[in-house]
């Protein structure tokens, strides 16, 4: 499999222009539009240029200090844009969380008075485990089941 020529100085200029015209510090409207919320060849172009930007920069053909300058800020500007674009996505296509489904309200039953040992400790079948380090956890709630048996 041979390796993508690089893209020719015009190429490069031109995905260039496309990245910077998406330029959120730059222009108003690139602010208020989202690339990925438009046409579908619009958000192909852009990637395109990105991917150009990137395989003329891990190519050797670049010999000037200034092409390489260039064209690492205009990588920086897209990663940032796709960042904002990615964010985006996450806020407008996710349902809030409420925060109580993110706790566990651990209920602890009293143990009875017989589970207590004539040396004051506690018997063992009402002392905390600690949860089992398994990927597959059963959860944060299976201690109560486990005294409730």
């Amino acid at each position: 499999m041979e390796a993508p020529t690089p893209p020719s100085p015009t190429e490069l200029d031109a995905a260039e222009r496309i990245i910077l015209l998406w330029d959120s510090t730059a222009s108003e409207e690139a602010r208020e539009r989202m690339i990925f919320e438009g046409h579908r060849d619009e958000v192909d172009r852009y990637l395109q240029a990105v991917d150009e930007i990137q395989r003329s920069m891990s190519s050797a053909s670049l010999v000037s200090v200034d092409d390489q300058t260039k064209l690492n800020s205009a990588i920086q500007i897209a990663m940032a844009r796709l960042e904002d674009e990615f964010r985006n996505i996450l806020l407008n296509h996710t349902s809030p969380i409420e925060p109580d489904s993110l706790t566990c309200r651990r209920v602890w039953a009293a143990p009875p008075r017989s589970a207590s040992r004539r040396d004051g400790r506690d018997h063992p079948r009402w002392r905390r485990r600690s949860p089992p380090r398994h990927p597959f956890n059963r959860g944060c709630c299976s201690f109560v089941r486990e005294v409730q048996a």
